[in-house]
């Protein structure tokens, strides 16, 4: 009892006992065998939570540096977009005609649109990222929930084995006081 209340879960009673205190020997090493186990499954399960956690920062990672691509690639995009419109000024007014300015108005429009709508997909992408992330963090937390449990569970567990056993030997002294009725 002194190794266990140390917290080693290796202790045994190995030595034989006296008839009445057999089962408690069996009780007792049962009890701390299923404890062991028990903390097992719990370092287990933080074990999965930690690589949880570095799979969400390593996703997070992943899709800042995706958004950073997106931004600079936007950035890109508009100041080629500032180049053609400045282009298309110079050629509408070299040409001094309304066709050709109204053709590179045009033009520009569409290449504005199609900026627009890529920007628009690499915020779709950006959501949905947060969205799987969201989920992966959802699991962590069920898992370090599941994990609490299990070591309330443990616990409670000890704290009965315990009340088992400090209950046990005085029960049997009193049926040994007791007179024997025929």
């Amino acid at each position: 009892m002194a190794k266990l209340a140390k917290k080693d879960l290796t202790c045994r009673i190995v030595d034989d006992m006296p008839e009445p205190f057999r089962r408690l020997k069996v009780h007792f090493n049962s009890a701390v065998e299923r404890l062991a186990d028990a903390f097992k499954t719990i370092g287990s399960s933080a074990d999965n939570v930690r690589l949880g956690a570095r799979q969400v920062a390593s996703a997070s990672n992943h899709s800042a540096e995706r958004a950073g691509k997106q931004a600079a690639a936007l950035e890109e995009a508009a100041a080629a977009l500032g180049q053609i419109t400045t282009a298309v000024a110079k050629t509408a007014k070299g040409l001094g005609s309304a066709k050709g300015a109204a053709a590179a108005a045009r033009n520009d429009a569409l290449q504005g649109k199609e900026t627009i709508r890529q920007v628009s997909d690499a915020m779709a992408e950006i959501e949905r990222s947060w969205a799987r992330m969201g989920e992966i963090i959802a699991v962590i937390e069920e898992n370090a929930f599941q994990t609490n449990i299990h070591a309330l569970n443990a616990c409670i567990g000890v704290k009965q084995l315990a009340s088992f056993l400090s209950d046990e030997p005085r029960s049997l002294k009193v049926k040994d006081r007791l007179p024997v009725l025929d």
